[in-house]
């Protein structure tokens, strides 16, 4: 399209509405998660294999193979099915 002078008309902008917003925060904090999960596998204050999970069952939902992981995790874990089950019902 273009305008009444000729000149072409400025691409219209994609809106982001609440959902793009929400997994654009599931996704940072997911990754914050994972990044301090790997910072506690080598410091003994920070409970790094805890962090990895919850990071992985935050970005379970957005990536397929973070989906895989937890899927694998549940298997080898059943006990911690109950509590990402129950997490992923407030997402």
């Amino acid at each position: 399209m273009s305008g009444a002078d000729g000149t072409a008309a400025p691409p219209a902008r994609r809106r982001r509405g609440p959902q793009g917003w929400r997994r654009a925060g599931r996704v940072v904090s997911g990754v914050l998660l994972l990044l301090l999960g790997v910072v506690g596998l080598f410091v003994p204050v920070l409970q790094g294999v805890l962090l990895l999970v919850a990071g992985v069952a935050v970005l379970a939902p957005v990536f397929p193979p973070a989906r895989r992981v937890l899927v694998a995790v549940h298997r080898r874990w059943p006990r911690l099915r109950r509590a990402t089950r129950r997490r992923e019902r407030y997402a």
